[in-house]
């Protein structure tokens, strides 16, 4: 007699592993299908220009590319951390009041983070590369946009990195389709996802320039892992 708790049929391990295996493939060659002509565009300064021109930010053009770090194989990842942090990150956050010591206080404690509505990615893109942490800010408040989620941008997201926004102006439906599979919901912690982050850095550390912000140390020299700070 079947459990009345179970509300989906039951699968073999080996029916749920090669339904995985399935929707990996899947997803693997929608990668590989992007990839190919985005490394091809990105690998053009005079294509890319033209169509951040023609984009709602042709300040953002690309004058002289900053050689960046980079890395010839997904599992090598590892050396990107702060970018995987950054990616994952792409989302409201969820909190909830915990106590995080005894005989403290309860605060808020973020314990996951959901998908952008339409409306709040919209605003992410309108914030995209708006500056130091003040300019950041004015730009927000200017577009009535909450101080908190601002800030939460700014400290946890790629926002404000110009050749994010340079990305998603180019491959808006990769780009968003990046931002949701690698959103850390804490549902699937499990989750492999190092091809996507390799996409994505591969095309984003070919879109720095050397005006962006902080891209130019004190010394001189150009910052190569600007996208892992």
């Amino acid at each position: 007699m079947a459990s009345p708790y179970e509300t989906e049929p039951r699968v073999t391990p080996l029916e749920a592993f090669s339904d995985a295996v399935r929707t990996r493939r899947h997803e693997l060659e929608f990668l590989v299908e992007n990839l190919e002509p985005g490394l091809k565009l990105v690998s053009s300064p005079e294509k890319v220009n033209a169509i951040i021109k023609q984009s709602s930010r042709p300040e953002l053009i690309l004058a002289d590319r900053a050689e960046q770090l980079q890395i010839a194989w997904p599992y090598e990842s590892r050396q990107i951390h702060n970018f995987i942090v950054n990616l994952q990150a792409f989302g409201p956050r969820i909190e909830e009041m915990q106590r995080v010591r005894l005989g403290g206080e309860d605060v808020p404690v973020l314990v996951s983070r959901r998908l952008p509505t339409d409306e709040e990615l919209n605003e992410y893109f309108i914030m995209g590369a708006r500056g130091d942490r003040t300019q950041h800010h004015d730009f927000a408040e200017a577009k009535g946009i909450a101080s908190d989620v601002a800030g939460d941008m700014l400290m946890s997201t790629l926002v404000n990195k110009p050749a994010f926004v340079r990305m998603w102006i180019l491959f808006p439906d990769l780009t968003e389709y990046l931002l949701a599979k690698c959103l850390d919901d804490r549902k699937g912690s499990n989750k492999d996802i190092s091809e996507e982050i390799f996409v994505a850095y591969s095309l984003m550390s070919q879109l720095v320039d050397k005006s962006d912000r902080n891209v130019i140390k004190e010394d001189g020299s150009v910052d190569n892992k600007l996208l892992c700070r």
